[in-house]
């Protein structure tokens, strides 16, 4: 690749071009490939299953990906906090963690959401450290958890069922 410029200078009446050529290739590509980096992480961040977010420092969320509201079944816009009051012990102890560390993986916690119901979460995040915001991801653990306890309960009533047969 290659910047071509020309500007026309006069001198004695005379007009002149005043051409000068630079190799721009490192640059072009430079650019071609942070473009690619950038389209990376966007895809990333916004086709992820896993709820990807941006909070501050007083859990207000930044920014965040279609999948974690949909996590918090929408009753979550951006600019409000993920962690009410009550919650503040939860958010002490994680932004203890992160000044120690910069990162907390396979935080879980119950979340109880507007409408009442009750989802268990694991938050992974790190602080990033030049804009002093938090980053993340969260996945819903509560599915599995209804699953699992199901499991439990029928597992417990055919061991019920066996010691208790002839």
């Amino acid at each position: 690749y290659a910047e071509i410029r020309v500007a026309t200078v006069t001198i004695k009446n005379e007009v002149f071009l005043l051409v000068s050529i630079a190799n721009i290739t490192d640059e072009v590509l430079k650019r071609e490939e942070l473009q690619l980096k950038e389209k990376r992480y966007r895809n990333l961040y916004f086709r992820n299953k896993a709820g990807v977010f941006t909070l501050n420092t007083r859990t207000q969320v930044i920014e965040a990906n279609d999948a974690f509201f949909r996590m918090f079944e929408n009753s979550l816009k951006k600019g409000e906090k993920l962690f009410e009051d009550e919650q503040f012990t939860d958010w002490s102890f994680i932004m203890d963690s992160l000044k120690s560390t910069e990162k907390a993986q396979n935080y879980q916690t119950q979340y109880t959401l507007n409408s009442g119901n009750k989802k268990t979460f694991v938050f992974s995040w790190y602080i990033d450290t030049q804009t002093g915001y938090i980053e993340g991801s969260v996945i819903d653990l509560t599915s599995i958890e209804k699953a699992n306890q199901a499991l439990k309960e029928s597992e417990e009533k055919y061991r019920l069922i066996y010691e208790e047969s002839n």
